[in-house]
């Protein structure tokens, strides 16, 4: 009874500041924003998109549905500009006990103007009740977008050096020695049901991870507490997942400093990209979600196969047929589309062209021309893919490219 009482104490002043702010409507404008707290890449890149993008004197941008749930209504969805003198933005990461990563969400508070997510409710119901609501309730469709902003500003995220100096002693228990370069490794193994697609097993890895470590190169394993266990007993690979030394710090910190990430599209990669660390996805069948608008981002593709004619679907193909912008597996099924991942072979060759990659630095510009893919990607995906992404900036893995070209990229050579 007191709390519901409380709530509408608290529900009446909100009217009236909302009030006075329809009143000063011409000199300041409030945003909300509620991050998307429970998942742990949403909390990664959300922030990041925002102050990029602030950092840019860009308006934020958002892609959505326009109506019905269907690939043919995917387009950006139009939020009203502040054009006041003011503008305050209000951010919430909810209840303490439901986000995805504590440490994380006091780091960004010392990027933004965060607030009790009571605060924001009471606020928005009071919005609510007028007819013209002063206050712009914006909220995070989708990270895709997020992906323009990242060449082009650095990270904002920094963690302190306590922060830094508490993960180094956790992961220096664990044996990762001080000055040791590594990988992260991060293969989905849950999730839900509509993207099992973007699950591996972690057994495939191991022999990438075999290689890397033959090379002096650590691999940590990212993941839950209930992850596979690796099988590999190697000085330089370390199962941190199952280690018992997992922290949020430590998690971020590996990711923050990792030489690059292999994933199979989950979270944590999210927290690479923010870091400004490159990223390489591997057996990606949702072509259009890939992060193809930055430099940071190397991808394998699945192979996408119609059961009608067993025939591998280029990639102007994909697109053409709408299988580009599929988000759900069971649209391939009703497709009658089969998803054909990697070998450990395979994955083992792309794992070390990437580690070749990062070695060659900026040469690698010149060294591996990708345009002829770049060319086509943006191609495919046309006026949507350039409103999502911006220009298509991202590479294929070399060794995926240097032995399908022929196919993927519909080449006459």
């Amino acid at each position: 009874m007191v709390r519901k009482s409380l709530r509408s104490v608290l529900i009446g002043i909100a009217i009236l500041i909302v009030a006075v702010l329809r009143l000063l409507s011409g000199l300041v404008t409030v945003r909300t924003f509620i991050s998307n707290h429970k998942l742990f890449g949403h909390l990664c890149l959300e922030p990041e998109k925002y102050l990029s993008a602030k950092l840019s004197k860009s308006e934020l941008y958002e892609i959505g549905f326009n109506g019905e749930k269907t690939p043919d209504n995917i387009g950006p969805i139009q939020f009203p500009k502040s054009e006041t003198r003011w503008t305050i933005d209000l951010w919430s990461f909810g209840r303490p006990i439901s986000r995805s990563n504590k440490a994380l969400v006091r780091m960004w508070k010392r990027e933004l103007f965060v607030v009790p997510s009571f605060v924001v409710d009471v606020l928005l119901r009071a919005n609510g009740r007028f007819k013209n609501p002063p206050v712009i309730d914006y909220r995070f469709s989708t990270l895709l977008s997020s992906d323009r902003y990242l060449d082009h500003s650095d990270a904002h995220l920094q963690m302190t050096e306590k922060e830094s100096k508490t993960a180094e002693t956790t992961l220096r228990e664990m044996g990762l020695q001080e000055g040791q370069q590594f990988v992260c490794l991060v293969v989905r193994e849950g999730g839900e049901f509509e993207a099992l697609s973007r699950n591996h097993s972690v057994h495939d890895f191991e022999a990438a991870a075999l290689a890397l470590a033959e090379a002096g190169i650590a691999v940590v394993r990212m993941g839950a507490t209930n992850c596979t266990p690796l099988k590999l007993n190697h000085d330089l690979v370390f199962d941190y997942a199952n280690s018992g030394k997992r922290s949020e710090l430590a998690d971020i910190y590996l990711m923050a400093n990792c030489r690059f990430t292999v994933s199979t599209m989950s979270g944590p990669d999210a927290l690479a990209l923010a870091f400004r660390r490159p990223v390489l996805y591997v057996d990606v069948a949702h072509y259009g979600l890939v992060f193809s608008g930055t430099r940071l981002t190397t991808w394998v593709p699945a192979r996408l196969i119609d059961n009608a004619t067993s025939k591998k679907l280029s990639l102007s193909e994909v697109f053409s047929t709408g299988v580009g912008w599929y988000w759900k597996d069971s649209q391939f099924a009703d497709s009658a589309i089969t998803i054909e991942k990697s070998t450990p072979e395979e994955i083992t060759k792309y794992v070390l062209g990437m580690l070749e990659r990062s070695a060659l630095g900026k040469d690698v510009e010149v060294l591996m021309d990708q345009s002829s893919y770049q060319n086509q990607m943006a191609s495919a995906m046309g006026d949507l893919g350039y409103l999502w992404h911006g220009p298509v900036v991202s590479r294929l893995a070399p060794r995926f490219l240097a032995e399908n070209s022929k196919w993927f990229l519909d080449s006459k050579d």
